[in-house]
């Protein structure tokens, strides 16, 4: 043990639990000091009061150990003092508070945001007058706008699980139904930690005992009359239990009810994970809880807070009317089935209409993202540039899908929103928007997103392509030069280099419509914009409100788009020039080449050159799409955020009643069918986007795909069943397919032969007949120095190096072809995927090596293999 240790001191503030159960100490001060192991308590609380200008009388020290640090213990004598540094590691904290306050080894919750139950004035944009700075708070719930108290129960309860150790306090406590007294009895057995069981359990009458013989706990309790009003008749308050039974016991876990003692934890910390629910049950109630079980507990706490998401459904029209009436001029559509059902919303702000109309550049780029929140769906936006090139959210809308009808709907409404005004519209290639977005704006003004074209063209590209990576981005940068030409003299010239090149992609390019995504062929300006990125960046502005309940999503998107037009204000006000960072950035780089002054809007630097030679200034002959007056009027509206206080409320009978008994027109759910598996909450990464790169831990060097995976799945023992043995491993050798003629038949058969080496290095050589012989492709790759053998099935060898495993062999074996059988395996995109053989348990088990015939070849499971190892692990230590 160390004879000194390094003493943190605290004063002032208060320890927070965070997100995730971390421990933090929050306001106040810290100072710090030496302190030694022989060091009595007086001496110490003397030294500690001289440093930091004490008085000894009126303070009270506490302590934390290492293992617990968010339960404070009394630093009042000796032996508190030693246990301190017993306990504890190279540095102590060590809290002051006054003598006079209370709460004794309490940690206070993150505060959560208080619920708005007035006017929602702080997400507003006044009209008129100087823009708020502080409009929305960052940690926003539902609970913040007064959903909770529409949709359900919120009665805040305090951090401590101690406190339910009085859920009943005796004879004559009341419960409002027959629910409340059975969650007190569950949660007093939490705490407790005993079982129980009912011997009568009726919506009049229950009676709960304890299940441990003899044990005196009982509790009785009867209806009031008539009523559902339950009151405790018989309370006996006393345990009579051994060291075993308390050993043994362990409360069930009733999801519904144990989500009771993390209400609180939920309401402060919405993010509050699963895996840590799983620590604080086990540490706080010595509950084992499985993931799935943690994962169940947070869902019925959040719909105790917030309500069931099928309600927020109800609100919606309310919230639609609201909208409208708190923004005039706003565009709200909302779309159901005939049976009630939600199908369609369309949002679009007034602010937002008269801005875009007044100020922003006629194009607009639409893209789509999918809803995560209990009912999925898809999320449509329309967003628009600013005079800086800065997003402008448009519009938006949620779906219950991404077809034809669901996009046509859509874009009609925002042609409502357009008027008159010619766009262009930017998207990607989805099927239903290249029948829509002709059918509402016109062929001529609808543009494809690069982006996405430059991936199909990768894909395209991976199928035919026969010069490897390097050939590949070649192609790609013969594609860039066809896009981006401003001239038709250029575009010709990029077509021509890459006709000489592969005359197949130079198809590919004729045959997907370049008139709507190469710069030389779009008939209308776009300013430069050859991508949907900004409306990706609108996907991910929303990433976190896409996984929360609709009227949830609706207010988090007004005030974040509050808080991000009152943020474009205050930059705008912030310029140096009449022009934007961003433009002026693009003016100094000389960005713009020839035609550029023209397609983008910025003088090229011909123009430049010979503006400046006259004596003028480039930024006056930059567009006025670009200038300060057009940001100015961009963002010179006002923008309210929806009151909620006169919000109705959703009651037993599923109606929508405010409190003068009112009812709205409210909508069910929309139709939707859950998924197989766990719901995705991330999407799919496309495969031009760029990636983590795992490397090497000793070589440092950065691994392929193929090599990341092996790393997983190097070796795998042998698993004994009862009449198989399945040998796993790494293959040592493989021979090309041979011709044998059988004696019997004189049938000529396929058959290769692959050794293979276990973990013990016990080496067996497996003959494959037939289809297996030729219909499983296995090569040796070197990558950075190692050797390593890749499977592939046939049909995969055919798609991703264009020949099946017997055209393969045939150029290994041809002479002169050597080149082409290297070439065809540098062109591949390995995936690694190591197979499984099911030989005969005699043959397997045999020392020596020796040939065996293969009975299946599949791929490995190895979700299964590590069932099957655990269970053989388990019956050894059964049978020691």
């Amino acid at each position: 043990m160390e004879e000194d240790m390094f003493c943190y001191i605290h004063e002032g503030g208060q320890l927070v639990k965070c997100v995730g159960g971390s421990v933090q100490y929050q306001g106040g001060r810290s100072e710090s000091m030496v302190v030694s192991r022989h060091m009595s308590h007086s001496d110490f609380v003397s030294k500690l009061c001289d440093a930091l200008h004490f008085d000894q009388n009126s303070i009270k020290l506490e302590f934390t150990v290492k293992f617990e640090p968010s339960c404070l213990l009394p630093l009042h004598d000796d032996a508190a003092l030693l246990k301190m540094f017993r306990f504890n590691e190279m540095f102590c904290h060590v809290y002051v508070s006054s003598s006079s306050e209370v709460v004794e080894g309490y940690i206070a919750p993150t505060s959560a945001p208080s619920p708005i139950v007035g006017s929602n004035s702080a997400h507003l944009l006044p009209s008129g007058g100087d823009l708020p700075i502080n409009i929305c708070n960052d940690s926003l719930t539902i609970e913040s706008y007064g959903f909770s108290h529409r949709c359900a129960e919120a009665n805040i309860l305090e951090r401590d699980s101690r406190r339910f150790e009085n859920s009943i306090m005796g004879s004559g406590h009341t419960f409002s139904n027959a629910a409340k007294f059975r969650d007190a009895v569950y949660l007093m057995s939490i705490v407790g930690r005993f079982r129980y069981r009912f011997k009568r359990n009726t919506m009049k009458h229950m009676t709960v005992v304890c299940t441990v013989t003899q044990c005196p706990w009982k509790v009785t309790a009867r209806a009031i009359g008539d009523s559902n009003i339950i009151q405790v008749h018989t309370f006996h308050n006393h345990h009579n239990h051994s060291l075993e039974d308390v050993a043994a016991c362990q409360p069930l876990v009733r999801s519904n009810r144990a989500s009771l003692l993390i209400d609180d934890v939920i309401r402060s910390t919405p993010n509050y994970q699963p895996c840590q629910i799983c620590k604080d049950f086990q540490r706080q109630h010595g509950m084992q809880l499985t993931y799935l079980q943690a994962w169940n507990i947070k869902e019925k706490a959040n719909e105790r807070i917030y309500g069931e998401p099928k309600y927020y459904y109800k609100l919606l029209p309310w919230m639609c009317e609201k909208m409208v009436a708190t923004n005039p001029g706003s565009i709200v559509e909302l779309g159901h089935s005939s049976d009630g059902h939600f199908e369609q919303l369309f949002v679009a702000h007034s602010v937002s209409i008269q801005w875009f109309a007044m100020g922003c550049r006629p194009i607009i780029a639409i893209d789509s993202a999918h809803m995560s929140g209990p009912y999925r769906g898809a999320l449509f936006s329309a967003t628009a540039y600013d005079a800086n090139d800065a997003m402008f959210p448009l519009a938006f809308g949620v779906m219950s899908s991404k077809n034809y009808d669901d996009w046509s709907w859509f874009l009609q409404n925002l042609k409502k929103l357009v008027g008159d005004k010619e766009v262009v519209i930017i998207s990607d290639r989805h099927p239903a928007l290249l029948r829509s977005v002709p059918k509402v704006f016109g062929l001529e003004n609808h543009a494809y997103c690069y982006c996405h074209l430059k991936e199909n063209f990768s894909s395209f590209l991976s199928k035919h392509n026969t010069r490897g990576n390097k050939g590949k981005e070649n192609a790609l940068q013969f594609l860039d030069s066809i896009a981006y030409a401003r001239l038709e003299h250029d575009y010709n010239v990029s077509m021509f280099e890459l006709r000489q090149y592969n005359d197949a992609l130079a198809k590919w390019v004729e045959e997907n419509e370049p008139e709507h995504w190469a710069m030389s062929k779009f008939p209308k300006q776009r300013w430069d914009k050859m991508t949907t990125n900004l409306a990706e960046s609108f996907n991910a502005w929303l990433r976190n409100e896409r996984h929360h309940s609709i009227c949830t999503f609706l207010m988090e998107h007004m005030a974040k788009l509050g808080s991000m037009l009152v943020k474009h204000k205050e930059e705008s006000n912030n310029w140096k020039g009449c022009i934007g960072p961003k433009i002026e950035e693009k003016v100094q780089q000389k960005i713009a080449k020839v035609r550029g002054w023209e397609m983008l809007g910025i003088p090229c630097e011909h123009a430049a050159a010979v503006i400046l030679s006259i004596g003028q200034n480039v930024v006056d002959f930059v567009q006025d799409w670009y200038k300060f007056p057009m940001q100015e009027l961009i963002y010179s509206g006002s923008f309210s955020g929806i009151e909620t206080h006169d919000m109705p409320m959703v009651a037993n009978d599923g109606l929508v009643r405010s409190i003068t008994g009112e009812v709205f027109f409210s909508l069910n759910p929309p139709h939707t069918k859950r998924p197989p598996g766990r719901p995705r909450k991330k999407r799919i990464e496309s495969q031009l986007q760029d990636k983590r790169t795992v490397s090497c831990s000793r070589s440092g060097k950065a691994l392929r795909k193929e090599e990341q995976e092996n790393t997983k799945v190097l070796l795998i023992n042998a698993i004994s069943l009862a009449h198989a043995s399945y040998v796993s491993g790494v293959v040592q050798s493989v021979s090309p397919t041979m011709r044998i003629r059988r004696k019997n038949n004189n049938e000529i058969v396929p058959k290769r032969d692959i050794t293979i080496a276990d973990k013990t290095k016990k080496s067996v050589v497996v003959s494959l007949w037939n289809d297996h012989a030729t219909n499983v492709l296995i090569l040796n790759v070197k990558e950075l120095q190692c050797f390593y053998w890749l499977s592939l099935f046939n049909d995969q060898a055919e798609r991703i190096l264009g020949c099946s495993a017997d055209e393969l062999d045939k150029l290994k074996i041809t002479g002169g072809r050597e080149n082409l059988f290297q070439q065809k395996l540098k062109e591949a995109i390995w995936v690694p995927q190591l197979f499984r053989i099911s030989v005969a348990q005699h043959e397997y088990m045999n020392e020596k090596r020796q040939r065996i015939t293969a009975r299946a070849v599949v791929p490995v499971d190895f979700a299964a293999e590590s069932r099957l190892l655990l269970e053989e692990i388990s019956k050894m230590k059964t049978s020691q």
